[in-house]
């Protein structure tokens, strides 16, 4: 009887824990993408016509990133490693946020140079970094659920012998 409450245990973790943080991990994988394919089209919009419609999306997804942030840092305020990664994913972000304000400032300005050179010299190496760490918090949480899932698996087994 203990075994198969040790199984059950490891699969409630799996659907409960596990299986939520790697969806949003990939869900804010797919939002930082967006969010990197809005900024682009705002810098190539040379005549202002889609900056503003730019400008609101941009401020939509990065609102969905933060609600993303916090709920996986609820979520997994229990784990301190996928806490680590989601505050490495924060730091980031901060500093993207950072060159994001410094680009919108220079293209403002009509100053699409100094955009493009703070784009390609800044934003494209922290937008890599986001990626990863992101994709590391997925690729964690998937490893640990399938630990669970071959664990819960072999307990089954050894109930189903006796």
């Amino acid at each position: 009887m203990f075994s198969l409450d040790r199984a059950n245990t490891g699969m409630q973790d799996i659907i409960t824990n596990d299986y939520p943080t790697t969806v949003k991990a990939n869900l804010l994988i797919d939002n930082f993408n967006d969010f990197i394919i809005a900024q682009q089209l705002m810098l190539l919009d040379e005549e202002g016509r889609w900056s503003q419609s730019s400008q609101k999306e941009l401020s939509e997804i990065s609102q969905r990133i933060s609600a993303l942030l916090d709920e996986l840092s609820r979520e997994n305020s229990h784990d301190a490693d996928s806490q680590k990664i989601i505050n490495e994913i924060r730091e980031a972000r901060q500093q993207y946020l950072e060159s994001r304000f410094r680009i919108l400032k220079d293209i403002q300005s009509n100053n699409r140079q100094a955009a493009i050179q703070e784009m390609m010299t800044r934003t494209v190496q922290v937008q890599k970094s986001i990626r990863t760490k992101s994709r590391n918090l997925s690729l964690f949480r998937t490893r640990r659920c399938m630990k669970r899932a071959c664990r819960s698996k072999r307990i089954l087994k050894i109930i189903g012998r006796c």
